[in-house]
């Protein structure tokens, strides 16, 4: 029993200072939060927002990202994602007008289907 109750032995669930949040919060605090949700899911269509920005994967081969890699890697984009976005900005460019307003039309269309498909998703 000694070994037990041995008064000079550390508590073994002490773990050092106390940690404490940055920041605490009440329940009403979480109600407020859930409210303002649900006004911004309300407020949210289709006519006020243009665009929307999501992660999108494609599938490329090793000699396609070895590319865009090494251009990142000689300091010419900050990284793959940028030097595709270079790449296909400056492909856009050597299109004549007529053949960039026909680009830009399906692009715009495709931008507007994804954010139809946002709202789509958010409201179920």
């Amino acid at each position: 029993m000694s070994l037990i109750n041995n008064p000079n032995k550390k508590d073994p669930l002490d773990q050092g200072h106390e940690i404490k949040p940055e920041k605490e919060f009440t329940i009403s605090d979480l109600k407020e939060t859930k409210e303002k949700e649900k006004q911004e899911q309300t407020a949210f269509s289709e006519d006020n927002v243009s665009s929307v920005t999501f992660y999108a994967n494609i599938r490329i081969n090793n000699h396609i990202k070895n590319i865009a890699e090494a251009i990142a890697i000689n300091g010419y984009s900050k990284s793959q994602k940028d030097s595709i976005e270079k790449a296909l900005n400056y492909f856009l460019g050597s299109f004549s007008k007529d053949e960039r307003r026909g680009i830009e039309a399906s692009i715009e269309t495709l931008e507007h289907r994804d954010v139809f498909q946002k709202h789509k998703k958010n409201s179920n």
